[in-house]
């Protein structure tokens, strides 16, 4: 029987090619350079003005409005007088305290976006 020849190869001892990739890093690494400034926190330089003029409200004091509310698991129109108004923390938009025919505020004073509102119109 003839013995089983191993092929000729390169013959690097394992600390040899751990010595050699750690030079190879080394020399990839010395021409790079940390960036001379720090990114910033926020992504632009946009804040809000303090002295910003409110947003204009859609209605005032007394006004007739309606909004869809839902009333025994029904959904409906209800109708409602603007008894106060004031402008959200945000300064985006306003809020609303209504009252209703009988003069009870509705959902406890609890304030409505007035996105959610729509002028009463008076049919002819």
């Amino acid at each position: 029987m003839q013995e089983h020849e191993q092929e000729a190869g390169p013959a690097y001892p394992q600390a040899a090619k751990d010595q050699a990739s750690a030079e190879d890093s080394q020399s990839i690494t010395e021409g790079l350079t940390s960036p001379v400034e720090t990114i910033p926190d926020e992504k632009s330089d946009v804040a809000i003005d303090p002295n910003a003029p409110d947003q204009s409200r859609k209605f005032s004091k007394n006004d007739e409005i309606h909004m869809t509310a839902i009333v025994n698991g029904v959904r409906m129109k209800k109708n409602f007088t603007v008894y106060k108004s004031q402008v959200n923390w945000s300064r985006s938009y306003w809020e609303y305290q209504l009252k209703d025919s009988s003069g009870a505020l509705y959902n406890n004073g609890a304030w409505v976006r007035e996105r959610d509102l729509k002028t009463e119109s008076r049919r002819r």
